[in-house]
């Protein structure tokens, strides 16, 4: 193993970002997506994004949009995100 992410709770999802290097998303049973970047000096999110209210099952940055990141919950929602 190289690094360990903590989470409060289940991962369901991640996906590294096709245009920038190191940076990767969780999707997380708390509802919250996280955004972690590898080549940093520590293991703490960068970002944190909220709007989901329920469990989020699927993470996937678009291949052609950069910084925009898409996300599938139990709460019967998709959300488009920009992550820069």
């Amino acid at each position: 193993m190289v690094k360990e992410y903590a989470h409060p709770n289940k991962v369901y999802g991640c996906c590294w970002n096709p245009t920038k290097t190191g940076e990767f998303l969780s999707a997380c049973e708390d509802g919250l997506l996280r955004m972690f970047d590898f080549g940093a000096d520590h293991t703490n999110p960068v970002k944190t994004f909220e709007g989901h209210t329920k469990k989020i099952y699927n993470v996937s940055y678009s291949p052609i949009l950069p910084n925009i990141a898409a996300s599938g919950s139990d709460d019967r929602s998709i959300r488009i995100w920009r992550t820069d």
